[in-house]
């Protein structure tokens, strides 16, 4: 799903405050009427319970992955197959380990 929000007038400072947030985790609430002051209050004392804190574990895999197949290739010609490769290698090896 994607929302896009768009305005006709945005001051300076509004567009500089929204562009700040670009790449970065933000929440939205949505309603048809106004927030009430205690609901305001419920959504900023809200615990979330998320906490993101750079890239994944699976996304650090990958990009280390990406490195070694940038110095070495292994005779694949994109950075997919080699990821596949590898991923099913390791896959195979964690497998071997049950019982």
């Amino acid at each position: 799903m994607k929302v896009i929000f768009a305005t006709q007038e945005v001051t300076p400072k509004a567009a500089g405050e929204i562009y700040q947030l670009s790449n970065k985790y933000c929440y939205i609430a949505i309603k048809a009427e106004r927030f009430t002051d205690e609901e305001l209050k419920a959504i900023e004392d809200a615990d979330i319970g998320f906490k993101a804190k750079g890239k994944s574990q699976s996304q650090q895999i990958r990009a280390v992955l990406y490195l070694l197949w940038q110095q070495d290739n292994k005779g694949y010609d994109t950075f997919d197959r080699y990821y596949k490769f590898r991923t099913d290698e390791d896959l195979r090896r964690y497998q071997n380990e049950i019982d």
